[in-house]
């Protein structure tokens, strides 16, 4: 399945840079002009194109999202910081 997802986004023009586990991770790229939609568009567009191709090979469920990464990997993250907040209430001392 990963295969024929990456085989879709690259003749759609995405370069694959990794398969992983759950998932690939393909290289964005800028819009080529002003009136070509964002990187993020254009991805979910041709994520709905690798569907349709996975529905006619058979994989009717599947559904494809753009992970919530690109470019929030110094933000913190909210669970971790809602923990360490009730560890400094909890403990009254400093926690990393």
């Amino acid at each position: 399945m990963l295969g024929l997802i990456g085989a879709v986004l690259v003749e759609l023009g995405w370069q694959v840079v990794a398969l992983i586990f759950d998932g690939l991770m393909v290289k964005h790229r800028p819009p080529a002009s002003s009136a070509e939609p964002s990187s993020s568009e254009r991805l979910k567009v041709d994520l709905r194109a690798a569907e349709a191709q996975l529905a006619r090979a058979g994989w009717r469920s599947v559904k494809l999202t753009e992970k919530p990464l690109h470019g929030l990997q110094a933000e913190p993250l909210e669970r971790l910081e809602a923990a360490r907040a009730a560890m400094r209430e909890f403990d009254g001392g400093d926690v990393e």
